[in-house]
């Protein structure tokens, strides 16, 4: 993946950077780009660490889709100092409301859902439905 998108970020052209639902290592398969100013990494399965290293990668990124990810309160703080303006965490199961508080409060919008939780059927219940 790097090989292919490494020419646009090097030309200054690499504006949007969809990444999410991958098997990858974001740290060394994405180039370094100052031009990137939307960033998806939703639903990457590697930990909050390797989110914000990804991150920082592209130091300019305004929108920042890091939803179905396991980020914490903790790279949320990282990514407003960083001067991210959109955030979104829809699906982040171990963020915090005061996270979110904290975001908005300076002045981010930020888009948030709480997880979907499927209701598990026991034996018990499902034995009973049947007859």
């Amino acid at each position: 993946m790097k090989r292919i998108i490494s020419p646009s970020a090097k030309a200054g052209n690499l504006k949007e950077l969809l990444v999410g639902f991958r098997f990858v290592d974001v740290k060394d398969n994405y180039p370094v780009s100052e031009t990137v100013y939307r960033l998806s990494l939703r639903g990457l399965n590697v930990s909050e660490r390797a989110i914000m290293e990804a991150v920082d990668k592209y130091p300019n990124v305004q929108t920042l889709d890091v939803g179905m990810t396991r980020v914490t309160g903790v790279a949320v703080k990282q990514f407003v100092e960083m001067g991210v303006r959109h955030l979104i965490l829809d699906e982040c199961a171990h963020i915090s409301p005061d996270a979110i508080d904290y975001a908005r409060g300076k002045g981010l919008q930020v888009d948030y859902n709480f997880p979907s939780r499927t209701k598990v059927t026991t034996f018990r219940e499902s034995a009973r439905g049947a007859f």
